[in-house]
């Protein structure tokens, strides 16, 4: 049974190179290069070639991401409808201009869309990195393997930090896609070596592929917005208690002297103080308190830098009447 060319999906910033490594790939001129930072690939489009002898590649070209034309999210919409259609890849290769050498936020911003879109396990394993413009009188071989180990290692460590794993360092090569004279031994070296990775692959399923949309991630946020408020007083009732004086009789004598008679002590006295209610009164004890208002919500918006937040317009979802005492 004769097995179907492996698939490669190019992907990367745009002007890094990604039309020319699919005719270098396919072994044909079949795909627009431009130059720069403009687009010319707006479409995603597959051609097959003859990689190498006996073994044909089915180069998948994207367009750019970060592209002058801010389209990034319909962009990246259509690939996934398209790259779905397809039922399964090998290959996921991230071009890059070799003379770019930053591991920047751009890359990293990239490389979180499709932490977000590919969920198959093997994702990690079926990665790798095509640096290109990479000409064999300019860069030396140790300039290469250094690169390997520096970059790749980066990227490791960073595509484990958004929670995945790699067995390994990403597989990387090196290519000139138009070599001429001597270029041409190094660049058929990088040739083999990627013929023999791609061999080595299992395919993966595109059925879970998922279209990360434009953001990284979206957070709900709520708020209560009172627009009404009512008062009324709360008011205790309480006694009024008064101290009345209890009076006694002093108990005294007489002394009489002929006709005529004393009175010595008696009179009244203060036997104490008994308490009485003589009414009653309202006091402040508080207030109740009538709110109405709307329940509003709007969304949180992560760009796939990290740290960029927008935040859509309030809009009311719902209404509230709250009692408070």
């Amino acid at each position: 049974m004769e097995q179907r060319p492996k698939r490669i999906l190019l992907v990367g910033l745009t002007g890094s190179g990604k039309s020319s490594v699919a005719n270098w790939l396919t072994n044909t001129n079949v795909f627009v290069e431009g130059e720069g930072a403009d687009p010319v690939t707006k479409e995603t489009t597959l051609h097959t070639g003859n990689f190498a002898e006996g073994f044909s590649v089915s180069a998948i070209d994207t367009p750019g991401y970060l592209d002058t034309e801010g389209k990034d999210a319909v962009h990246v919409t259509k690939m996934v409808e398209e790259v779905k259609n397809l039922k399964e890849i090998d290959l996921v290769a991230l071009v890059l201009n070799y003379w770019n050498p930053r591991f920047d936020s751009n890359v990293k911003q990239f490389l979180r869309i499709f932490f977000t879109m590919f969920k198959h396990p093997n994702m990690w394993d079926n990665f790798a990195i095509i640096f290109t413009r990479v000409y064999s009188e300019e860069v030396k071989s140790d300039e290469k393997d250094s690169k390997r180990q520096k970059y790749c290692g980066e990227v490791r460590k960073f595509v484990e930090s958004l929670g995945a794993k790699m067995a390994c360092n990403p597989f990387c090569c090196f290519i000139d896609t138009h070599p001429e004279g001597p270029r041409d031994l190094a660049t058929q070296k990088e040739r083999a070596l990627l013929a023999g990775f791609l061999a080595s692959l299992s395919p993966m399923s595109t059925s879970e592929l998922q279209d990360p949309g434009e953001f990284m991630k979206v957070e709900e946020e709520t708020r209560m917005v009172v627009t009404e408020k009512h008062s009324t007083p709360i008011f205790e009732q309480f006694p009024i208690i008064e101290k009345i004086p209890e009076l006694g009789q002093k108990s005294g004598f007489k002394l009489g002297i002929g006709s005529y008679s004393i009175e010595f002590g008696g009179g009244t006295k203060l036997l104490g103080y008994k308490t009485v209610q003589c009414g009653t009164a309202n006091r402040l004890v508080g207030e109740k308190v009538l709110e109405k208002g709307v329940i509003m919500r709007r969304e949180k918006r992560t760009w796939y830098d990290g740290k960029t937040v927008s935040y859509s317009p309030w809009t009311i979802i719902d209404n509230f009447v709250t009692e408070k005492n």
